[in-house]
């Protein structure tokens, strides 16, 4: 089921794993995937994970260092500097 589904049954925490659940599989099978591991991380930013978003989307600009921007965003600066 989609996230949008889940969160039109008023799941969005179901939501959340469901996806998380899904992009954990892929980064496992797909270790030097830089895009999965910057999808993991945008769902963690989206939870308000500031700190876990931050190390995951690290982790795709190391990868695949085209993906810098996103550690610019203001969400992203805003862990970095403590002021979440």
């Amino acid at each position: 089921m989609s996230k949008k589904r889940y969160k039109a049954l008023g799941q969005s925490s179901l939501a959340f794993e469901a996806c998380s659940a899904v992009l954990s599989r892929g980064t496992q099978a797909l270790p030097q995937g830089a895009r999965l591991w910057q999808a993991r991380g945008l769902l963690e930013l989206q939870q308000g994970r500031t700190e876990q978003a931050r190390g995951l989307l690290e982790k795709a600009v190391e990868l695949d260092p085209k993906l810098a921007p996103v550690l610019n965003w203001k969400n992203v600066r805003a862990q970095e500097a403590g002021t979440e």
